[in-house]
């Protein structure tokens, strides 16, 4: 099965999208504010990290990073959900501009939909597993079935049987 980055193209197609990405982010008077005292170009090269690793399928601590890169955000500045669906429209709209396919694009939200939890803190993750490994979970059994699903981390936290 292919990786969300090798039906994307290659790594200057991840390049223009993330290039995209942040300067819509920057055009948004919603989102331009978190970018006011940020170094574009250090975040934009962790971008290229993060979403290298995320979309080749290397998921191991990125729930985990996310969270921690992001709390002082939270904590500080007020990062909520409005803030997460405007950086997530204006992805979506990075995508669709670099002509990616309508199937893609949906895929690619849902993984970044399913990793507001994390960025906002909304959950607290505890280990470096966690979070990201069920979306990605959930996001491989949506493509594909059980043949395709990512297998579960037995030292993952798991709900407790008496929270279902």
């Amino acid at each position: 099965m292919l990786t969300i980055l090798d039906r994307l193209g290659d790594q200057e197609s991840l390049d223009k999208i993330i290039d995209l990405f942040y300067r819509k982010q920057l055009e948004d008077p919603v989102t331009r504010p978190f970018f006011s005292n940020a170094k574009l170009p250090r975040i934009q090269q962790m971008q290229r990290s993060l979403l290298t690793m995320l979309f080749c399928g290397q998921t191991t601590g990125v729930a985990f990073y996310l969270q921690e890169s992001h709390a002082h955000l939270v904590r500080d500045h007020g990062l909520n959900h409005d803030h997460f669906s405007h950086t997530m429209t204006n992805l979506e709209a990075a995508l669709r501009e670099c002509g990616h396919t309508p199937a893609l694009v949906a895929e690619i939200m849902m993984l970044a939909w399913n990793l507001e939890d994390a960025i906002l803190g909304n959950r607290k993750i505890r280990s470096m597993q966690g979070t990201l490994v069920d979306a990605l979970r959930l996001h491989e059994e949506s493509l594909g079935g059980p043949d395709a699903v990512v297998k579960r981390d037995p030292h993952a936290n798991e709900p407790d049987k008496a929270d279902e």
